[in-house]
């Protein structure tokens, strides 16, 4: 009895980590894309910051993140929606 609970833990434990995994991978993806279509002031910035997504990975893509991402996300204003007239 103890070992299906325990069995049934570890399979839960697994499903959690295999659906962090595939939520990090696709958010390394999009900081990577979004690194190599921004339109920096000069290539090299743009060089510079694919490397270091590339080769530090998930800390990278933090870093990444944070430094530049976030930072036009909150920068950019919001989209003006047009007005609807109904007659």
């Amino acid at each position: 009895m103890v070992s299906a609970v325990a069995q049934g833990g570890v399979s839960i434990v697994l499903l959690l980590s295999l659906a962090l995994v595939a939520i990090f991978i696709v958010f390394w993806v999009k900081m990577l894309v979004d690194a190599i279509t921004r339109e920096f002031k000069d290539s090299g910035t743009k060089t510079v910051w694919v490397l270091v997504i590339l080769l530090w990975h998930g800390m990278g893509a933090l870093i990444y993140y944070y430094a530049v991402y976030a930072k036009d996300s909150a920068a950019r204003p919001a989209p003006i929606q047009a007005e609807q007239n109904d007659g």
